[in-house]
């Protein structure tokens, strides 16, 4: 069992701490590194959260599971877009709906603000796919030969919008 919940400014070390863990976890799913994550102040993390939510889903014992965060883009030529960023389940509480249910709150979040949701993946992230999917996701393209920031590999990349 799992409760999603929005942190604030004063979970920044929690936000840090869950980021960090992400990039050694699943480097290639993310655009910064561990060390450059590790680089950041206390201070980057805090306002982050005060500018962009980020939910977390709260397992027994207060552990965090995972995370996920919204950003409205702003305005571009076709209108404000919103994205959803840094979507990450532990390993040991993948496949138990917590993504799903992380997912599931931004887009709650994000639907009376913005008119559609964007995402990207890795295109041989099949579990993160389906999740994507299920939700209700549409996939708009895949990307070939984008280059990894973190490991300079090359690999295909999935790009989803929602319109609600």
């Amino acid at each position: 069992m799992h409760v999603v919940r929005r942190l604030g400014p004063e979970d920044a070390a929690l936000f840090r701490s869950l980021r960090l863990e992400a990039r050694l976890s699943d480097p290639d799913a993310f655009r910064a590194s561990f060390a450059e994550e590790a680089a950041k102040p206390l201070a980057w993390f805090r306002d982050r959260l005060i500018g962009d939510p980020v939910f977390v889903a709260v397992v027994a014992d207060g552990e965090m599971a995972g995370m996920a965060g919204f950003t409205p883009d702003g305005g571009s030529r076709d209108g404000p877009k919103g994205r959803v960023w840094t979507v990450y389940v532990k390993r040991s509480w993948r496949a138990r709906g917590v993504g799903e249910a992380l997912v599931r709150a931004v887009v709650e979040h994000a639907k009376s603000i913005v008119p559609d949701l964007h995402l990207s993946c890795t295109a041989s992230n099949r579990a993160a796919r389906a999740l994507y999917e299920r939700v209700g996701f549409r996939l708009v393209s895949i990307e070939a030969d984008v280059t990894n920031e973190v490991s300079g590999q090359l690999r295909d990349e999935a790009h989803y919008v929602l319109t609600f």
